[in-house]
Parts: C-alpha cells; structure tokens; sequence
C-alpha cells in the first residue's frame, strides 16, 4: 500500500512526503522481514531456546540494513533483505515438509515457491493484455501466493493446537 502511494503521489505532495512514506515503507518491510526469518528459525529450532546470539546479530544486520536503505535510498537493499528472509523461509519449511511431513510446512514452501512466479512474470514482461500487464500479473500472482501461505500457516498452527490439547 505504501509503494502505491508512494509511486503515485510523490511528486505531487513534494520530497518530505516522499521521505516520510518511504521510511515507513520499509520499516514495513524490515519487520515483515525479521518475522519471516523469526518464525522458520523458531520452527527449526523445534522447541530448543533460540540463540540469543543468532537473533541479535540478525537483527542487527536488519537495522543496519534498513538504516542504509533510508540514507543511500536504495531500495534494492530492502529487496535483497527481504528476499534473503524468503528464501531462508522457503528452504526451512521444505526441509521440514521433506523431513517430517508437516502438510502446514509443504503449503507454505508451496506459496514461496508460487511467489517466485511472479519474478519471471516480471522479469520477463509476461502480459496478457496492455491493461493487465506483467506488473499486474506479478501481484496477482502474490496474491495467490499468500493465499496458500496463510492456509498453510493456518494448517500449522491447527496441528500445533491439536497436539497441546492431546496432552
């Protein structure tokens, strides 16, 4: 949402508007990014204490991150940040489908894995028609990806709940 106003707004309402949102914006993305890399590293873990030491330094290199991505205005940090964080995502949730058969990790590796179609869409410029374009099809193509990413988060922490209740 903050990428759509600022892309379509900024030059109209000026540089402070500009800086605001997308400092916002990838604050935004930054947090989305630490929880993606959070929640797989919790699910590695299987029950043992994190690493204060890991989550720290993560964290820290986010911050750092973020905080050159707002200076230099490179977005393409935020980009590599977030995308790092998908793909450890990806690789710890099919590691645990492959291993242990969690049908909760197999959808969410499935979305990440439909996510990345949106990539060669745009890479690619794959367009239905001039009015639905290959940025378009990337998004709805996101978007199809979230989808089977929430239900296999959902599928997740059902089995989660189901096994707490056994005991």
């Amino acid at each position: 949402m903050f990428g759509a106003i600022e892309h379509s707004v900024h030059f109209q309402l000026g540089e402070i508007f500009f800086n605001v949102i997308y400092f916002i914006m990838t604050a935004l993305i930054f947090i989305s990014s630490y929880f993606c890399f959070r929640a797989p590293y919790t699910l590695y873990l299987k029950n043992k204490k994190p690493s204060n030491f890991v989550v720290i330094s993560i964290s820290l290199l986010m911050f750092l991150i973020f905080v050159l991505c707002n200076l230099q205005r490179n977005f393409v940090l935020a980009e590599i940040c977030g995308g790092s964080a998908i793909l450890y995502s990806f690789t710890i949730h099919l590691a645990n489908y492959i291993r242990y058969k969690e049908q909760g990790s197999g959808l969410v590796a499935l979305g990440i894995g439909i996510s990345f179609l949106s990539f060669v869409g745009h890479a690619f410029r794959i367009s239905l028609h001039e009015y639905f374009n290959h940025k378009d099809m990337a998004h709805v193509i996101m978007i199809i990806s979230m989808i089977v990413i929430y239900l296999g988060v959902y599928k997740s922490a059902r089995e989660i709940k189901m096994s707490f209740e056994v005991i």
